[in-house]
């Protein structure tokens, strides 16, 4: 008590230095722990610190309470004060990391990426571009040797800590073991009820195909065609109830939910160089920045599982695979969000991609339609079917604009992980995207270049085929793969046949600068880009 009462008792010069040597030794802890998954745990430990010094400095050293306010406050911004020099300083000189190069900057913050990601306009993956051609593979990971040791099925890396602030699902849990199991449970999903999704899917592109009918001769905008198109599809196929976007009849509910998920995504995208602040989103806001989607998803839920025999969905699958208990309940909701959010974007994304690629390309529309013509049994076309130049162009686009820019986080073994010559030390965060690995020259011969016979009868441009990975990966890779390939092939394969694909009149399209205005906010964000169609006279 003594002691304590010398301290609380002693000038503001003492309880500054008093602070300052806190800061280092919370420092010294704080490296060791990981307290970003709780922010309101900190801040109330802040305040709490700070009202316990107050009512002690009020007691037991004889000051007003005003003084004792004072002191108090003085301690705490001094402990905080020193505790971010003292982290600062670490970063900047002292951090195991320190001999990889890279900028100043981005050693003290994460902050740094987060004002480059506004600087860049949300292209992040352009920063790292740039970045890698002056400081080399290793500011972020970019060597093609590391795919498999980061990617692979036997890599010994686990999920980064992005993950841990999201909710639980087979897609964003950081659980190794949770994540097999419940993947179990998709994989079996997907292949019980594939053979009723291509006939869904090819419903829907026979729908989309009758919008495209209206409009015949007009420019249209291939984003809003795409993106009402794979909300359609991926409602039906993971509720069992489309939102109806493409016959214009979508509830005004709906709609304000999908415009939320639009700007959701664009908030993920900034904060996901500082994923706690999405936490901390969670946590001081009203169910974060996606709060009506997530109310929406949980409802969808509940009215599924009040329909008895309804057409074969995802969400039917897991609700006989997932226990009627608080955990399951939440698991559920988390799912049904992941299942629209993951589901529709990127497909929208790459179907823009690709629409607008055949129209600057009509080429290959040319010789897409032999390929077709001859695929088509009385009249129909099944999505499923692998045709060599279809699957060759999608492919192409997917390497050059592949679906989701962002690079997934890993965190290496805690004996580290060796890539070549290199050593990263354990837990470390290593990212490894599909965009930069598909336009390496040591994965691809002219990698800037749309080349879709590579994938057919130029193999020799293909260097390395693992450098291709657009649905990722290993254990982690894309459930819904083979679903996001039956929409791309059911829409590219029956617009091709049907309509010829052009810009509109007087439009110089300029490519390179038209994909240099991708935006990168988690799922690719594709500029607004009109396109026409013209009903094929064969």
């Amino acid at each position: 008590m003594a002691v304590l009462q010398t301290l609380l008792s002693s000038t503001v010069t003492n309880l500054i230095l008093s602070g300052a040597a806190a800061g280092v030794i919370i420092h010294q802890i704080l490296r060791r722990v990981f307290i970003d998954l709780y922010p309101l745990t900190t801040v109330t430990i802040v305040i709490g610190t700070h009202w316990v010094l107050l009512s002690a400095i009020h007691r037991y050293g004889e000051y007003n309470l005003w003084e004792a306010n004072q002191r108090a406050f003085s301690l705490v911004c001094s402990t905080l004060a020193s505790l971010a020099t003292n982290i600062l300083v670490y970063r900047a000189f002292f951090h195991r990391l320190r001999n990889f190069p890279g900028p100043f900057g981005a050693r003290l913050s994460k902050f740094w990426a987060v004002w480059q990601t506004i600087k860049s306009k949300a292209r992040y993956y352009q920063v790292t571009q740039r970045l890698h051609q002056e400081y080399g593979d290793y500011v972020r990971t970019a060597d093609p040797a590391a795919i498999q040791l980061v990617h692979g099925l036997k890599a010994t890396v686990k999920k980064g800590p992005f993950y841990a602030q999201l909710t639980d699902s087979v897609h964003t849990t950081d659980d190794p073991i949770f994540h097999k199991e419940r993947r179990k449970i998709w994989d079996f999903a997907m292949k019980e009820s594939l053979v009723d999704y291509g006939p869904i899917v090819e419903e829907f592109t026979t729908v989309l195909h009758a919008q495209i009918d209206k409009s015949l001769g007009q420019p249209v905008s291939a984003n809003a065609l795409t993106k009402h198109y794979s909300y359609d599809v991926i409602s039906t196929l993971g509720f069992g109830n489309s939102t109806r976007f493409l016959e214009g009849e979508s509830t005004e509910v709906a709609k304000r939910v999908f415009g939320a998920i639009e700007r959701g995504v664009v908030a993920i995208g900034l904060l996901l160089h500082v994923p706690y602040l999405l936490t901390v989103m969670e946590t001081f806001t009203y169910h974060g920045p996606m709060g009506g989607f997530n109310l929406w998803a949980a409802e969808e839920v509940q009215r599924r599982k009040k329909v008895g025999n309804p057409r074969p969905d995802l969400l039917g699958h897991l609700l006989k695979n997932t226990k009627e208990d608080a955990i399951g309940r939440e698991l559920l909701d988390n799912e049904a969000r992941m299942i629209i959010g993951a589901g529709s974007d990127p497909a929208a994304s790459s179907l823009a991609v690709l629409l607008i690629l055949l129209a600057e390309n009509p080429e290959y529309q040319v010789k897409l339609r032999e390929e077709i013509d001859q695929a088509f049994e009385n009249n129909t076309y099944a999505c499923g079917k692998h045709l060599p130049l279809l699957d060759g162009i999608i492919n192409e686009s997917l390497r050059l604009y592949p679906s989701v820019i962002f690079q997934n986080q890993r965190l290496t073994p805690p004996e580290g992980l060796t890539i070549g010559s290199v050593y990263i030390p354990g837990d470390t965060i290593i990212c490894l995207g599909p965009y930069q690995q598909g336009r390496d020259k040591r994965n691809f011969v002219d990698p800037d270049e749309f080349i879709p016979e590579r994938w057919t009868t130029q193999p020799e441009l293909i260097l390395n085929r693992t450098g291709f990975f657009p649905f990722s990966l290993g254990h982690y890779n894309c459930v819904g793969k083979t679903v996001a390939m039956m929409e791309l092939r059911s829409v590219v394969a029956r617009t091709v046949k049907d309509y010829d694909i052009s810009f509109p009149a007087g439009v110089k399209f300029d490519g390179k600068e038209f994909f240099s205005r991708i935006i990168d906010h988690f799922s690719t964000g594709v500029p607004r880009q009109d396109v026409v169609f013209t009903k094929r006279h064969a």
